[in-house]
């Protein structure tokens, strides 16, 4: 049963992980964006 516990623990932090870089990579590309749409707006 102990097994199953920590399978399930480790299954849960994996998905943490993966939510989380996920998040960072959002989080890039919307600054990015607003970096390009800021630089367009200064141009424009």
């Amino acid at each position: 049963m102990r097994n199953v516990n920590l399978n399930i623990l480790k299954f849960v932090e994996s998905i943490n992980n993966f939510c989380l870089s996920l998040s960072k990579i959002g989080l890039e590309v919307s600054y990015q964006l607003s970096a390009v749409a800021t630089v367009l707006i200064v141009k424009g």
